[in-house]
């Protein structure tokens, strides 16, 4: 990622996230490439530390990121939102350690590619990653099954579907 991109998603401020960068890369923790003006970096593959810190951050930050990343690059998806019991956590509502995690995913994407997408973030996050998929007109749609899950914590992963929670 670039420092301004890390910046930007942590809200961070950019001297800040440059001067830990700055730390990780002289540790040998990250590669730089610099492009320009712009900053690029990533763990370096050769470090002891990179699996173990990866584990943390993935833990530490959930899987927003991930499903995000991982999600993103499918062609037909307008929304997703995590819902359930991993939203509700974040959310501060109390309860249970979640168990999984549910999405749901809107818009008109191929299934396979979905599945295949969750199958490999609920590897990297070690829970199981369970997708809904639905159609934008059936979002939109007043139902029983559309008002439980809007009434009550959705954490946003994509989002192009402006107004329509």
């Amino acid at each position: 990622m670039t420092l301004a991109d890390i910046s930007e998603s942590t809200k961070v401020p950019y001297a800040t996230v440059h001067r830990e960068a700055r730390r990780l890369i002289d540790a040998g923790i990250f590669n730089e490439n610099k492009i320009g003006n712009t900053v690029v970096v990533e763990f370096n593959p050769d470090s002891p530390m990179t699996l173990p810190l990866r584990q943390l951050i993935e833990t530490a930050l959930g899987p927003v990121p991930i499903l995000k990343d991982l999600l993103s690059r499918i062609d037909g998806i307008a929304a997703v939102y995590i819902f359930g019991s991993w939203a509700a956590r974040t959310s501060g509502i109390s309860g249970p350690p979640p168990a999984d995690i549910d999405v749901i995913i809107i818009g008109n994407p191929e299934v396979g590619e979905i599945y295949k997408a969750c199958r490999s973030a609920g590897l990297r996050l070690r829970q199981t990653v369970n997708p809904i998929l639905m159609g934008e007109n059936e979002w939109r749609e007043p139902s029983a099954f559309n008002e439980s899950i809007k009434s009550r914590p959705l954490v946003t992963v994509i989002d192009e579907l402006i107004g329509s929670r």
